[in-house]
């Protein structure tokens, strides 16, 4: 299956969301290991290698304290970026402090950051915020400033939601697995469509991952116009990619 979007486009920002099939990222105790199988956890791990950073919300950073490195396929780890706008996640995370990959907290103006204990290996920067939040646009912005153009938003499920509704995402995956959670963490938040006839229907492509359905959704046309669906032509060698069945 085609992985990343052309490197010669401007930017290319994918949202992926492992979900139960009805629609859950965590059960209600915040349970979330795991919910995709291992095929879908190692392209997890592929996009990491291909991209420039990994991203995730201050809520899954401290709820699940993810690594977010590449070891389940060959390839270097991205830099490992944390949304936190109120300058709540702690030191101690083992992405803060296992100096594996450079790790970058993001937060709003209101925060004291030079008040705050910065581990070695990581740094703290500024984004203009809005009513006390961060813009998802803000955010690629700073990013972009620092060279960082391939983005993979990894979680969890307000921080993938907020980069859709924002017209942010070059693409959004969402990985089914056939496992009814319940109670839970809901996956894609969307405000309502009020007839099926407004329902969005981007184009998609569903590709078998072991058990579980990847629904690849593209949706250039809202976050970077000219970005295309091909292999990656910069590196064709490097990461070889599984010849997941195509469904549709």
């Amino acid at each position: 299956m085609p992985v990343l979007g052309n490197t010669r486009q401007p930017a290319v920002v994918i949202g992926h969301l492992g979900q139960s099939i009805d629609a859950r990222i965590a059960t209600s105790d915040g349970d979330a290991f795991f919910v995709t199988g291992e095929e879908n956890r190692k392209h997890l791990h592929r996009l990491r290698s291909l991209c420039q950073v990994v991203m995730v919300g201050a809520g899954t950073a401290i709820i699940d304290n993810p690594r977010l490195t590449t070891r389940a396929v060959s390839g270097q780890s991205p830099v490992r970026v944390i949304i936190d706008p109120l300058g709540r996640v702690p030191t101690d995370l083992t992405m803060m402090v296992d100096g594996l990959a450079p790790t970058v907290l993001l937060h709003a103006p209101s925060v004291a950051v030079d008040e705050l204990l910065t581990p070695k290996g990581c740094i703290r920067l500024v984004v203009p915020s809005v009513d006390g939040s961060l813009h998802p646009r803000n955010i690629l912005q700073v990013l972009a400033h620092h060279g960082w153009h391939r983005i993979f938003v990894e979680g969890g499920g307000v921080t993938v939601s907020r980069f859709f509704n924002a017209g942010c995402l070059s693409r959004l995956q969402l990985a089914v697995a056939p496992v009814l959670v319940g109670e839970g963490t809901p996956a894609l938040m969307l405000p309502g469509a009020a007839t099926m006839e407004q329902a969005m229907r981007p184009p998609c492509r569903v590709y078998r991952m072991g058990e579980d359905l990847l629904w690849d959704f593209a949706l250039d046309d809202q976050a970077a116009p000219g970005n295309d669906l091909l292999d990656d032509p910069a590196r064709p060698d490097e990461m070889p990619v599984p010849a997941f069945t195509r469904l549709l």
